[in-house]
This record gives C-alpha cells, sequence and structure tokens, in this order.
C-alpha cells in the first residue's frame, strides 16, 4: 500500500448491523489479509459507516464492491466511511461482482466491461436513462426519471432477455408508469375549455385501482412488506367496483330521459304511450358497456 491511497477498493463481506446504523463490513487491503472474513465479521472496530446521510439509502450487496475511505489515509485500521456500491453499468443494477465485472470500470483492471447496454439495436431504448436526465433506479425494475418536461414514476419498463438477467429490451406490452408532463406552450390550441390542456397527469397500467383506507368497502392496503400483497391484489380486481365511463353514461342517461319524458297514459289502466324511437334504444342499451375494466375503486 502507498501512503497516498487515498480512496480503497473493498469487497463487502457484510451488511449485518445489530444497531440499525446501516454499517457494512469490507475486507480491505493489506490490513485485513491475514484475517478470515469471520474474524473481520465479528469484529466490531471494522465497521464502514456511509458516508450517504440518511434522508437517502441504498446499502450494497454481500459479494459487491464498494470505494472506502480511512479517516487516516495511510491507517486502514482507522474510522472507516464507504460510498458504493460500486455498479459498471446500468444492466448491474440488481447485482455486480467485486470479483470481477464492478472493477472493471478502474484505470489498469484485468476485468473488461461488458458489451455497453445501450448498444443493442435499440431494443434498450427507453429502458435507461438519457444522459441529460437525473434518475433514481431500484435493484430491479422500477425508477424515477426526471426529465426537462416531464416526471415519470415508472415500475415494469424493461424486460431480460437473457436468463442470466443482464440484457433488457423496452417493456412495450403492459409497463406500469405515473407520468407528470407540463406544457409550456399549451398541448394543442382548442378554445374549448374542456380541450385546452397544459398540465397532464397520467396513471398507465393493465389495472388502475383507486382505495380508500377508510372505505366501507376495506380492503387490507397496510402489509409491511408489500403493502398490499398478492392475495389481496387479487380480491381487490375481482370484488372492487368498476367505474363507469362518463360518455356511455350519458347516453344511456339522455336515452332514458326521452323515454320518460315521452311516456303518457290517455286514460287511467289503460296501455302507456312511448315514443317508438326511444323504447328499442333502451331496451337494447347493453348496461356493461358503461362500466370499465380497467378502473376500479372501493
Amino acid at each position: 500500500m502507498k501512503d497516498n491511497d487515498i480512496v480503497r477498493v473493498c469487497e463487502v463481506i457484510s451488511v449485518k448491523d445489530d444497531d440499525g446504523m446501516d454499517r457494512i463490513k469490507v475486507r480491505m487491503s493489506p490490513e485485513d489479509n491475514a484475517r478470515t472474513n469471520k474474524e473481520l465479521i465479528e469484529d466490531n472496530n471494522n465497521y464502514v459507516f456511509p458516508l450517504l446521510p440518511k434522508v437517502f439509502f441504498v446499502k450494497p450487496k454481500v459479494g459487491e464492491c464498494v470505494l472506502v475511505i480511512a479517516a487516516i489515509s495511510n491507517n486502514g485500521d482507522t474510522q472507516r466511511y464507504y460510498m458504493g456500491p460500486v455498479l459498471s453499468q446500468q444492466n448491474k443494477i440488481n447485482f455486480d461482482p467485486f470479483e470481477t465485472d464492478a472493477r472493471s470500470i478502474f484505470r489498469g483492471s484485468q476485468y473488461a466491461p461488458m458489451k455497453s447496454p445501450y448498444y443493442d439495436n435499440g431494443d434498450s431504448e427507453g429502458s435507461f436513462p438519457d444522459d441529460e436526465d437525473v434518475y433514481i433506479t431500484g435493484r430491479r425494475n422500477a425508477d424515477i426519471q426526471i426529465k426537462e418536461e416531464d416526471i415519470r414514476l415508472r415500475c415494469g419498463v424493461k424486460k431480460a432477455t437473457w436468463t442470466n438477467k443482464q440484457k433488457f429490451k423496452f417493456n412495450n406490452t403492459d409497463p406500469a408508469y405515473i407520468l407528470l408532463r407540463y406544457y409550456d406552450l399549451g398541448l394543442n390550441n382548442s378554445t374549448k375549455r374542456e380541450d385546452k390542456c397544459n398540465s397532464v397527469a397520467n396513471i398507465v397500467a393493465d389495472k388502475i385501482n383507486l382505495i380508500g383506507t377508510n372505505s366501507k368497502h376495506h380492503y387490507r392496503v397496510t402489509d409491511t412488506d408489500k403493502l398490499i400483497t398478492d392475495e389481496e391484489m387479487k380480491k381487490i380486481i375481482e370484488t372492487a367496483h368498476q367505474l363507469p365511463y362518463g360518455d356511455k353514461l350519458v347516453e344511456f342517461l339522455d336515452i332514458f330521459r326521452k323515454a320518460f319524458l315521452n311516456h303518457t297514459h290517455s286514460h287511467y289502466l289503460l296501455a302507456p304511450i312511448n315514443d317508438p324511437s326511444t323504447i328499442p334504444q333502451l331496451e337494447g342499451f347493453e348496461l356493461k358497456t358503461m362500466l370499465s375494466d380497467t378502473v376500479r375503486i372501493n
């Protein structure tokens, strides 16, 4: 080790912290070379503290790479701090092993990086951030993407094409996302108030559920792990109330109103006189066509 080795490249050997301080333990060379992983894990003086403040949270996995700074640069036995995990490419978000891929980004590494996930005949376009984006990503298939004119809360936007989960293509079939967008000059030049648009909020998914926590039709939406379990999600989709299409509801009510207003009796106990144009429409109207198969409420 040289005296000016300020930042060390280390492998994570433990992320367990009984005190809940988000500390980890690493193997640092050469200080830890003579000790086993078990010895290092059991040594309470070997904790490495995160440099990220608590309002941000990401914890490396065992076997991943982190950058470690010692309080005294040439003394790895002093207080240690870490930044990481070090992830070489966007397709390695779930896990990037210290022994190979993670260290491919460093100068002089014996490991070569994999082919860029961005250059695959356009299959992955939309799956990963653009250079000008502000981007927060989870470990698998959820992210927050902030662009110049919109913000996107996305889940399921990419699908793996390899069994090793390291090549992806954009999911153009069934992603789920919330898109908030603002148009400085407006979306259109319509003079109709209902068509004029500067700001838009879109919720896109196979099924959209609007669930109240204190509704009479109650669902369990406070599971400590998933918030809504898979079983409860199925129950919501099967039993929550389908919202009506407003235009179809108005169409039915218009037919009903005409039939009602034109319904007369010429004399007591005689058959009613109805508008012949409305009754067939009323009788033939499929009420279920008013119900959305996508949006549900409780």
